[in-house]
């Protein structure tokens, strides 16, 4: 079986992402029914954390850039008033970077707001 090379960049997107989803020091992003999000830490406790203050948290540091879709969200942002978007919303509307997701989001904040 041949293998183009965007084929290959792909699959290793696709195992890069699962990795990171499972890494973080065990922090982890859970997306429940109705696309509730919710958030626990290495032992499974839930963090003090909503998907509001993640993304406030999150939207100065560099590294934001690389995970979002700055200009699908700022479009999202400045529709819905200058409020942060609806997580279904920019899920929906491509806001996140091919082989990106809330784990990656949540992973940022993990290194660089709290530091661990």
């Amino acid at each position: 079986m041949k293998i183009t090379r965007e084929q290959l960049k792909q699959i290793i997107k696709e195992e890069l992402g699962r990795v990171l989803e499972q890494d973080a020091q065990g922090y982890k992003a859970i997306e429940g029914a109705y696309g509730v999000l919710s958030f626990v830490d290495f032992e499974g406790n839930p963090m003090d954390l909503d998907y509001g203050k993640l993304m406030q948290s999150t939207e100065k540091l560099p590294e934001f850039k690389e995970i979002v879709d700055v200009y699908a969200y700022n479009d999202l942002k400045d529709y819905g008033g200058g409020t942060i978007p609806d997580y279904d919303r920019l899920v929906d509307q491509g806001g996140f970077k091919e082989g990106m997701t809330i784990q990656n989001l949540l992973n940022l904040y993990v290194e660089k707001v709290l530091n661990k």
